[in-house]
């Protein structure tokens, strides 16, 4: 039987065929753009022209946690990019955002976009965008797979047109621009102009050549966008050279016409950038403030840039306005919503009225403020969820130069706490060209002025949480009118220093805070904690011979201290009366008496850095009487040392109702404050025997103190003694104790 070679001629010819007819579909559906990947940090390019597959950094595979990457479109002569496709990211995490220009500086013209959803965005003429890609430290998704297509031409040659316009976009690469005949002669009854855009620190320059009807067919230069603005070169005509270059930001038109006659080979410039078409990019600090001077445009960022910001933020800018100049805020933002808040103010600081916001989540701001009006930005964040905050562009219109000499003065709140009020003072060291100025206020207070140079009183403004206004007004021209801010006494402690100690009233509970306390100095009277009083607030309380307990153990959540002194008033010297740190819980309370005659001033305290709201109870019942004679070291009762054998010097006593030495023996409870007798005693030998007989007292405990009231140096200690007989060894014979 033959055995037919399954491989002839034939048979593989007609394998072949079938094999090739197989690739062709797959050949051509691999017909496909290229894949460029947007990458986890840092960046990479698109040469202009190239259509490209964009996708996240992981391809068709899940994204990663922190990535924060863009890729750059580059654009160029009339070429236009659209971007299209689908995307799925952590809705309110991780966000895909287009920006106009090479980087991500410029203004964010799609986005920020986050969940599901689908792009089709399709830039201007010449237009370069970069695609950034940012994601947080949780959940990751499949990202997002876009097609970049690339229209018209990315030819750097650009004829003017025969009639009507064409523009070049800001920063755009080296541009040939020739007349409309391009390497031919132009037509006649031209009457065309090309567009350069310039903003910011771009500059641009034109140089080349030009052959044109001597007289009659002219090249003109204007500023600005179109013929309207002021010819800045030119006209000129008949053959000859151009080298001219504008100034920064300095957008120009370039016109040619002809008449009808004679047509020549007409003009060929080269057209270049330098400098950046991108506002420069302020950040708003973290906390404090900066500004911005009138008329500069800017990129407003939060204090992480394009970076997710921190939490507890709260800083703001300030927008200066003069004369004639406007301020526009646009941009977006991402934030954690009802947390994270952006403001805008009237004025310089955060004082004064707000007039955009506060804003939260996702959305976009287009606020323009009034002619001259100074605008702030303040971003504030609480401790938790962050995001990437917000990209504005803050652009000036109008002019920043004013056509009279401002005043200039400044002002400084003055608080009056006792009566509930404050005022401004107001020092006006010129009065500018109008002649002499007044000084208005929005705080209802009466006008002052006309007036010279001086230092003047506004006010006052009651209560002290009044919010007013106050500006120098010019003497002739309100353009130069001076605001000096917004003032109020509006989370002001006023006691915060001893001046503004608040009354304390028996009976009656006081609701206060020690929340932005500064340091006091005074040595501390409780016994746990450092040793000065460190972010107190203060009290006052006249004696009327009443035994009174204060006490933060009822509405206080924060780990507390209270100190007691005694002085004539706030110039000291304070007497320490008493303290405590933990009385009830971490939360204090004191007992003492408080006698006729005598100011006690008290401080409520944080344990370290505590702070908080707290509630203070003041009680007061009947002296406690009769009051020990020896309840301070300083009228300690003598007690003799009998000889051996004997207990001929007994004293007794009773400590109902002594006070308290502020700070406690080593022996006893580190935070407590217990109620003290002193005696004193001069022993004739170094051993000496003290007898202790319990009465009524729960517990008894004793310390033994060499030196003098104020330096002492404890010898020895004991916080739990029962009756009987106590051995005091190595004690200096003659030394008192």
């Amino acid at each position: 039987m033959n055995r037919q070679d399954p491989w002839t001629t034939t048979q593989r010819t007609s394998l072949w065929q079938k094999v090739f007819v197989a690739l062709v579909p797959l050949l051509a559906a691999g017909l496909v753009n290229a894949q460029t990947l947007v990458p986890f940090t840092g960046s990479n390019s698109v040469a202009c022209g190239t259509n490209v597959t964009l996708q996240d950094h992981a391809g068709t595979g899940n994204y990663s946690n922190s990535a924060n990457g863009f890729t750059v479109l580059n654009g160029g002569g009339s070429a236009v990019i659209n971007i299209s496709g689908s995307y799925s990211t952590e809705a309110s995490f991780d966000f895909i955002r287009i920006y106009s220009g090479s980087g991500t500086g410029g203004a964010i013209v799609f986005g920020p976009v986050s969940g599901s959803g689908s792009v089709n965005y399709t830039g201007p003429a010449g237009t370069t965008l970069t695609v950034q890609f940012t994601s947080d430290g949780s959940v990751v998704g499949t990202g997002f797979s876009f097609t970049v297509t690339y229209t018209g031409s990315c030819s750097s040659t650009l004829q003017v047109p025969v009639t009507g316009s064409n523009s070049v976009a800001c920063g755009s690469a080296a541009t040939t621009l020739v007349d409309n005949g391009g390497a031919g002669n132009y037509a006649s009854n031209s009457n065309g102009f090309t567009v350069f855009n310039a903003a910011n620190s771009a500059v641009i320059n034109i140089n080349g050549s030009y052959t044109t009807e001597s007289g009659f067919d002219f090249i003109r230069i204007f500023s600005g966008s179109g013929t309207g603005g002021a010819i800045v070169f030119g006209p000129v005509s008949g053959s000859g050279s151009i080298n001219y270059t504008g100034a920064a930001g300095q957008t120009l038109t370039v016109q040619f016409t002809s008449d009808g006659s004679v047509e020549l080979s007409g003009f060929s410039f080269t057209v270049t950038y330098s400098g950046s078409c991108l506002p420069p990019v302020t950040l708003v600090p973290f906390s404090g403030s900066n500004s911005v001077a009138c008329g500069t445009n800017t990129a407003l960022q939060d204090h992480a840039g394009t970076a997710n910001y921190s939490n507890s933020a709260n800083g703001f800018t300030v927008l200066n306005a003069l004369g004639g100049a406007a301020i526009n805020i646009s941009g977006s933002y991402v934030t954690e919503s009802s947390f994270d808040f952006i403001r805008i103010y009237s004025g310089s600081g955060t004082g004064g009225a707000i007039v955009f916001g506060p804003v939260s989540g996702t959305g976009s701001i287009n606020y323009t403020g009034a002619v001259g009006q100074t605008l702030t930005v303040q971003f504030t964040s609480d401790g938790s969820v962050v995001y990437s905050g917000f990209n504005l562009t803050v652009t000036y219109s109008g002019s920043c130069v004013l056509s009279c000499v401002q005043p200039t003065a400044t002002g400084t709140r003055i608080l009056d706490c006792a009566n509930n009020r404050f005022f401004v003072s107001v020092n006006v060291t010129s009065v500018g060209s109008g002649g002499p100025v007044t000084i208005v206020n929005s705080g209802g207070a009466p006008t002052i002025g006309p007036v010279g140079v001086g230092t003047y009183q506004v006010g006052p403004f009651t209560p002290i949480t009044t919010s007013t206004t106050v500006t120098v007004n010019h003497g002739t021209n309100a353009t130069c009118n001076v605001p000096l801010g917004t003032f109020t006494g509006s989370g002001v402690l006023c006691n915060d220093d001893c001046t503004g100690a608040q009354p304390i009233v028996c009976g009656t509970p006081i609701n206060g805070t020690n929340v932005g306390a500064t340091a006091d100095g005074l040595p501390s009277q409780a016994s746990g904690g450092e040793a000065t009083v460190d972010n107190g607030v203060w009290y006052v309380l006249n004696g009327a011979n009443q035994a009174v307990t204060l006490s933060l153990c009822t509405g206080t959540t924060m780990d507390s201290r209270l100190h007691v002194f005694r002085a004539t008033s706030c110039a000291g010297p304070f007497t320490g009366v008493t303290g405590n740190d933990d009385f009830c819980g971490v939360q204090s309370q004191v007992n003492f008496n408080a006698l006729t005659g005598n100011t006690y001033y008290i401080l409520v305290e944080g344990y370290f850095s505590s702070a908080s709201a707290f509630t203070l109870t003041p009680t007061c019942t009947a002296l406690c009487v009769p009051i020990p004679t020896n309840e301070d070291c300083g009228t300690a009762q003598p007690v003799t040392v009998s000889g051996p054998g004997s207990c001929a010097s007994q004293v007794s006593n009773d400590n109902h109702c002594a006070a308290s030495t502020a700070g406690n023996p080593t022996c006893f409870g580190t935070f407590s404050t217990n109620p003290d007798l002193w005696y004193s005693f001069t022993p004739p030998t170094g051993v000496t025997e003290m007898i202790i007989t319990n009465g009524t007292a729960t517990s008894l405990g004793y310390a033994i103190y060499s030196g003098a009231c104020g330096s002492l140096v404890q010898v020895t200690c004991s916080g739990a003694v029962t009756s009987g007989a106590v051995s005091l060894l190595n004690l200096t014979a003659g030394t008192p104790y």
